[in-house]
């Protein structure tokens, strides 16, 4: 196919070149860089570019002649490997339309004043929050609130009872 141009269709995750007959977009795969050695992927190359990107997309856009299965599972062996000789694996990346910001916008916005990070208690208190035992107490609660009981009261020597 001659075409002049390639284009990244960053939702769609492919590369396309515009046929000059008709104005269609094909997918066209621009050739393989320099650095691919008969397709594979050098493993400190990989680790440089999934550490750069903040989504898959920006991964698959460099490395588009793998599926996204291939690219985790050279993800999930890079990251055993470090693991195994004492390196931290490499981060999980989703794809941009499951993600609402990228680091760098939730950046500019902290630095607006627009938005505030949780402070350290706030995140403790998440972290220890039990839905479950907060409604089952709620519950509990209302239905102590609801019961009438006895309550009895001594006072100089005399006893007293009340209901509520």
């Amino acid at each position: 196919m001659s075409t002049e141009k390639v284009v990244w269709f960053e939702n769609e995750m492919k590369w396309k070149a515009q046929m000059p007959n008709n104005g269609e977009w094909v997918e066209c795969n621009p050739t393989l860089p320099a650095w691919s050695i008969d397709g594979n992927v050098p493993a400190a190359r990989f680790v440089r570019i999934w550490a750069n990107s903040e989504t898959l997309n920006e991964v698959k856009k460099q490395i588009f002649w793998l599926s996204l299965e291939q690219l985790e599972e050279k993800r999930q062996l890079i990251s055993n490997w470090l693991e195994e000789n004492g390196y931290q694996h490499l981060k999980e990346l989703g794809t941009k339309e499951a993600l609402l910001f990228t680091r760098g916008q939730l950046q500019e916005l902290l630095d607006e004043g627009l938005i505030q990070p949780q402070e350290e208690d706030e995140l403790d208190e998440r972290e220890d929050y039990d839905a479950m035992k907060a409604v089952l107490e709620a519950n509990q609660h209302q239905e102590n609130s609801n019961r009438s009981h006895i309550e009895t009261y001594e006072v100089g020597g005399l006893r007293f009872r009340a209901r509520h």
